[in-house]
């Protein structure tokens, strides 16, 4: 009976070993197709990388152009808009100006009216009491 356990034992040991060997054998082929597929994968990075690096650069490049256009830009607007407001400036003082002038002008008239209009009262009593003397 010892005899028959330990065919028995020595069986199942022998199938565990062949199962244990099979399971290895299969681990081993996957980890294997794994690390080929790792191989392609990085591969193809390898050739892929470089060139959006390349164009990742240009892009920056353009970018940089851009910006460097756009202060230039924005520098000529801000010396167009200094000089629209010192345009506006120079309207102004002169619109102060021409109301001072007219102003002045105005007064002037006023006065030259007033002048005129004792001219006038003046001749007209004279001539009314030269007529009353007649």
């Amino acid at each position: 009976m010892t005899n028959g356990l330990i065919e028995v034992a020595v069986v199942l040991v022998v199938v565990a070993v062949v199962i244990l060997v099979i399971s290895m054998v299969w681990t081993m082929i996957e980890i294997r197709r794994t690390a080929h597929q790792a191989g392609q994968f990085f591969g193809q990075l390898n050739r892929v990388v470089p060139h959006i690096l390349n164009n990742f650069h240009g892009t920056s490049q353009n970018v940089r152009v851009i910006a460097d256009e756009a202060k230039d830009g924005v520098t000529h607007a801000l010396v167009f808009f200094y000089a629209v407001g010192d345009v506006g400036h120079t309207i102004g003082t002169m619109h102060q100006t021409v109301v001072w002038q007219a102003k002045r002008l105005g007064n002037r008239v006023d006065m030259v009216m007033a002048g005129m209009k004792a001219i006038f009262q003046s001749l007209h009593r004279h001539s009314f009491q030269s007529k009353n003397r007649s």
